[in-house]
Parts: structure tokens; sequence; C-alpha cells
């Protein structure tokens, strides 16, 4: 019997993979800005909850993000441990693991909901 991590699903050939970070972030910021001129705050609600709660692999990658943030770890280091570039580096992490939770947790109303981004001009 084949274990069960050895069943992976081919890969989508159609889908381009990325070598290159400077294409990957040219791509991600043209396909951003060309979805709509105005994207508001129930529009970012629901593609943030389709990404990391529409599926098991989703769900996986944010734990992965979110211990990642150390957001499960207290702040404070160890007494004679303080480097103050280190906990500052920490806390950044932290707020964008509570960022992303922030945002998958509260859903805006939606007669309050503003835009997030203008249209890149």
């Amino acid at each position: 019997m084949t274990p069960e991590w050895l069943n992976i699903e081919p890969r989508d050939t159609s889908k381009k993979i990325y070598t290159d970070p400077l294409e990957l972030m040219e791509d991600l910021c043209a396909s951003f800005y060309s979805s709509a001129s105005k994207r508001d705050k129930m529009d970012r609600f629901r593609d943030f909850r389709k990404v990391f709660y529409g599926s098991s692999e989703g769900k996986r990658v944010l734990y992965e993000i979110l211990a990642w943030a150390g957001i499960y770890r207290p702040e404070t280091p160890k007494v004679g441990d303080i480097d103050v570039n280190r906990v500052f580096e920490q806390i950044g992490r932290k707020k964008m693991g509570l960022d992303i939770l922030t945002v998958l947790t509260n859903e805006p109303n939606p007669e309050r909901a503003g835009v997030v981004h203008n249209k890149k001009e």
C-alpha cells in the first residue's frame, strides 16, 4: 500500500513556475491593479477566506505563516539576550501574522466597507 504522503496530485503544467522573484512581483502587481479600479474591505475579506480556508492546503499554509510570525510565542526575550533589532523584528513578524488573522476573523460591515487601495496611477 502506498503511503498517503506519496499520493500527490500531478502538478498543473499550465500554471507558470517562477524562478525570478522580480518577475513574480511584476505579475502579482499587474494582477492586483488590473482586477478592479477599487478593492473594498469586503473583497479583501472574501479573498483571504477563500485562499486560507478554501482548502486543506490553504489552512496548512496559514498555519505555517502564523508559526513563522511567532504569534503564539512570547515577545520578550530571555534576560541577557536582549537585542533591540531582534525584538523589533519579532514584533514586526507578529504584527503581520495578527494582521492576517484580523482580516480573516473580522467580517466588515457591508455598509461601511470602504476602499482598501485605489488603482495605481
